[in-house]
């Protein structure tokens, strides 16, 4: 494996802390603790900085009022022991709780139930969060930011499962439901920040959209995750992104990208409309150039993270492109193997970060 020591000329980092990120997702959550260390002290030494992790509220609430944290208190931990950020990605409304219960993907009926799941978990794992003064060993890493939902533009039986033109639709439903988030946030933890659902597809007539609902000052961060067919039309899209904030009056929203693959899927799954398949060389070659491109523009954009999807996938015969994107191939959750494209990150996280991390996200 090939990778690149810093010269004296790269020993200066060049991204904010926190800018290399990887989605963390899927059979890899339901893991033990140790399996999950071991991840996590992986991509610790990959120069991943940032994880970004599903927070099911199904799981954290079945039943109204019966709050369950085991399972992200073991993702909380692991991630905590080897240097990584963690960035809850709060979505998937427990039945009790739907606008449509036939709907698995429906949105809350009610944003106080929301907000209370928003209120326990930050008590839990923010700033002055119940769950490091248990864990007096772990270091201190509390979760200083939180997003709310996945795509909720997206709402076609994925995600904010609702008719457009109704009281729960896109942008309309979305705006209340963030706007109490963000409040509540805010309330709880004054050093904390809202992170909008990562807005995909024609994103920045979304976001005009959003604005125009009255979202502007609800949220600290806007969020893209769109899969282009190219470097090139990544950079379009943050440009359009930009404008669109600017437009609104809104430029002191920062913005981070929060997915981001080429899938190497070529001849392996049926392709997805305007996303181009790869090859494992190819997407590790895309990588490279978007992680070339990215902090040079970065200033220009505001642009503060950037998550890769995804740390690990099988790597199987399935329908699913995003099953050949992780970094590394997992089948079981134990095993890790690096791809073309692991190798390609970690080098353009050591040319950005200055330095190669140990197991621990320390410099080495």
């Amino acid at each position: 494996m090939l990778v690149l020591a810093p010269s004296a000329a790269q020993a200066q980092r060049s991204v904010p802390q926190n800018f290399f990120g990887v989605v963390f997702d899927g059979y890899g959550l339901t893991q033990p603790l140790e399996a999950q260390q071991i991840h996590f002290a992986q991509m610790a030494y990959t120069g991943v900085e940032s994880a970004r992790v599903t927070f099911p509220w199904t799981a954290l609430e079945p039943r109204r009022n019966e709050f369950d944290f085991s399972r992200t208190d073991r993702t909380v931990a692991a991630a905590a022991r080897h240097g990584v950020d963690v960035l809850p990605v709060i979505l998937y409304t427990p039945y009790w709780a739907r606008v449509n219960k036939r709907k698995a993907y429906s949105p809350p009926k009610r944003t106080a139930d929301f907000t209370l799941l928003m209120k326990r978990l930050i008590r839990r794992y923010g700033s002055n969060g119940s769950f490091w003064r248990a864990n007096p060993s772990l270091p201190k890493r509390p979760i200083r930011n939180w997003q709310v939902w996945n795509e909720p533009n997206n709402d076609i039986e994925r995600y904010w499962d609702a008719p457009r033109k109704s009281a729960y639709g896109w942008p309309h439903g979305y705006a209340r439901l963030l706007k109490a988030a963000h409040k509540t946030i805010h309330r709880e933890d004054r050093s904390a920040r809202t992170v909008l659902g990562g807005i995909t597809g024609i994103s920045w007539l979304e976001l005009r959209r959003l604005y125009k609902a009255g979202a502007r000052n609800t949220f600290d961060v806007a969020a893209l995750q769109i899969y282009p067919e190219t470097v090139r039309n990544e950079i379009v899209a943050l440009d359009r992104m930009r404008a669109g904030r600017v437009r609104a009056r809104d430029e002191d929203v920062r913005l981070w990208v929060t997915e981001v693959a080429f899938p190497a899927a070529k001849g392996k799954t049926p392709p997805i409309f305007q996303q181009r398949q790869q090859t494992d060389a190819g997407m590790a070659s895309s990588l490279s150039q978007l992680y070339t491109r990215l902090p040079r523009g970065r200033a220009r954009w505001g642009l503060e993270r950037v998550y890769w999807y995804t740390w690990a996938s099988r790597y199987g015969q399935n329908r699913s492109a995003f099953d050949f994107s992780g970094l590394v191939q997992s089948k079981d959750g134990l095993e890790r193997i690096p791809q073309p494209a692991y190798t390609a990150y970690r080098n353009a996280a050591i040319r950005a970060q200055g330095c190669a991390k140990n197991f621990f996200g320390v410099c080495q």
